[in-house]
């Protein structure tokens, strides 16, 4: 009825959940700054065989369904504490990934843990989305997943930028500052809780 749309509406006020989501807009844009043109670094950088990119695609799947599972439960564990140890770990991944996305063996190690380690972030993004949002869960879950698509397409813009200007091995200190950026953010939206917390 109209009194529940105009009450998820109000939501759309609330200061925390546009951080939320701008925390999972340059999350994922990282991501698919990279995920974009994996298969370019994987055989212009790694050297790695074009036939066996599918297959090295697969445990990146297994990668990301892992890191889904490891990412519940750190949501569950503490959600903020659980995303700044992401994002963190997420730059940190990156930077190393630039020295050693050469050898085409530690590749295959490196796309399942950039799987495991950048999607463990989506189930903690999606908790806070609809936590912040408990009046409007639905409203909440729809703008997270709008953020979500904006950051793959924001990413694979960036991602085309770089790899025309650039060479391609370079995508991997490109990405971790979009990923600091949404650190940024989620660090601003942490305060913003606890001084609402606080004035409450």
């Amino acid at each position: 009825n109209d009194a529940s749309v105009l009450n998820e509406l109000k939501i759309l006020k609330e200061k925390r959940l546009w951080l939320t989501l701008a925390v999972t807009l340059f999350g994922f844009s990282s991501v698919f700054a990279y995920f974009t043109y994996i298969s370019s670094v994987l055989i212009d950088v790694s050297h790695v065989a074009e036939n066996l990119i599918s297959y090295i695609l697969i445990i990146f799947g297994v990668g990301v369904t892992l890191g889904n599972i490891i990412g519940g439960k750190l949501a569950d564990w503490n959600l903020n504490k659980a995303l700044k140890i992401i994002f963190v770990t997420f730059i940190l991944y990156f930077i190393l990934l630039y020295f050693v996305q050469m050898n085409g063996f530690l590749m295959v190690a490196g796309v399942f843990f950039f799987g495991l380690i950048g999607f463990s972030m989506s189930p903690s993004l999606q908790f806070k989305s609809t936590l912040i949002s408990q009046d409007a869960p639905t409203l909440a879950s729809t703008l997270n997943q709008s953020a979500f698509n904006l950051g793959n397409a924001l990413g694979a813009f960036l991602g085309g930028v770089v790899v025309t200007q650039l060479p391609v091995a370079s995508l991997s200190l490109i990405a971790p500052i979009l990923t600091l950026i949404g650190l940024v953010f989620l660090i601003i939206s942490i305060q913003v809780e606890k001084k609402d917390q606080q004035t409450a």
